[in-house]
This record gives C-alpha cells, sequence and structure tokens, in this order.
C-alpha cells in the first residue's frame, strides 16, 4: 500500500497550515522560477491529524500526529501521505489547528529567533 513506501503513512487531515509559498503559486507569481504546479495540484505542506495507515512506521493507527513538508503539496485534502521522518506526535493539550501552524513556519520563526 502506499503507507508503507518510502517511510510515508496515511494521516486523515484534521488542520492544514498554508504558508506564503502556497499563496504565492496559487497567484501565479513564482512561474518563472518554479513553471505552474502539476495539475491536480493540491497545497498545503503542514498538516495535523490521526495515523490512518502507520505501514512501518514506528507509529500505530490513531496517533494525533503533525507532518510537515509531505511535498510541500497535497495537505489540504481529507487525506495525507506524509513522510515519518518528518512526522511527531502532537501531546494531548496542544489542538490539531496549533499543532499544524508548528511545522515549517515554526521551524522558520525558531532558526530566525537563533540569529
Amino acid at each position: 500500500s502506499g503507507a508503507n513506501s518510502a517511510g510515508r503513512m496515511l494521516v486523515r487531515v484534521h488542520a492544514c497550515a498554508l504558508a506564503p509559498g502556497d499563496v504565492r503559486v496559487l497567484s501565479g507569481k513564482t512561474r518563472e522560477l518554479q513553471g505552474p504546479p502539476s495539475m491536480p495540484y493540491v497545497p498545503g505542506g503542514d498538516v495535523a491529524g490521526i495515523v490512518v495507515a502507520p505501514g512501518d512506521s514506528g507509529f500505530q493507527a490513531g496517533d494525533r500526529v503533525v507532518a510537515m513538508f509531505s511535498g510541500p503539496r497535497d495537505g489540504l485534502a481529507e487525506f495525507a501521505l506524509v513522510q515519518t521522518k518528518a512526522a511527531a506526535k502532537i501531546p494531548d493539550n496542544v489542538s490539531f489547528q496549533e499543532a499544524a501552524t508548528l511545522g515549517s513556519s515554526g521551524v522558520s520563526a525558531f532558526q530566525v529567533a537563533k540569529r
């Protein structure tokens, strides 16, 4: 199955964070650099949800997880195939919406704060 291929697992998406890059791609302003997105194009790289098919990921079906940059696209959908190496369990006191914002945007903010 797809969840077993190349270190990926299937997650039912409960929240997805859109980044400025998603907006630029959708506006067409990146065509000179990136070219048009291939269709069908589904934006969103940072997702939070529940593991449906963990494969051999070490996660369990039913785990609440956050994952970043599985493309970086395809997150704004009912299900997302995410890279297990870019996923982590969500603590019980963190909502899906809060967790989704911590992916690439949280890492970027942390990197800026370190400088």
